[in-house]
């Protein structure tokens, strides 16, 4: 029975609307088989990328631990470096400590040599009185100690 559609529609214009929805459909997938193989491919290049990054980050992991072990390192030398300078700081002698020192060493030296010389200066007119050495020759006795005295 090949009777024609109330509207009019027969059956090779089915066929050929089939057909041509098919050949839409076929060219759809093509695109989107295309539109899938470009992805795989993209994908492809970000998984080598994410390897690449995985091995920098495995990198950067190692050098970081190479870091803390020199930052840990230069901690303790600065430990060690601030104990020494404590240490200098508290046996080091100042100028002015020196300066003191010295002032107290020269004070108490001239203080023996001023007694020294008094005893020298009694000696010597002790001898002059008794005549054991001549008055010029006291005289010039006296005139070579540290301090001069008078005659």
């Amino acid at each position: 029975m090949d009777n024609p559609q109330s509207n009019g529609t027969t059956i090779d214009d089915v066929l050929s609307a089939v057909n041509s929805f098919s050949t839409r459909m076929d060219e759809r997938f093509d695109r989107l088989e295309t539109d899938v193989s470009v992805l795989k491919s993209d994908v492809q290049v970000l998984k080598l990328d994410v390897a690449v990054l995985k091995s920098d980050v495995s990198v950067l992991k190692s050098d970081v631990a190479v870091l803390k072990s020199d930052v840990s390192t230069l901690k303790s030398d600065v430990a060690d470096l601030k104990a020494d300078v404590h240490e200098l700081n508290q046996t080091t002698i100042t100028k002015d400590y020196l300066k003191e020192s010295l002032q107290e060493l020269k004070d108490d030296s001239m203080i023996k040599i001023r007694k020294t010389n008094d005893k020298v200066s009694h000696v010597v007119r002790v001898l002059r009185d008794t005549n054991v050495v001549s008055e010029s020759d006291a005289s010039r006795l006296l005139a070579m100690e540290p301090f001069p005295m008078p005659k």
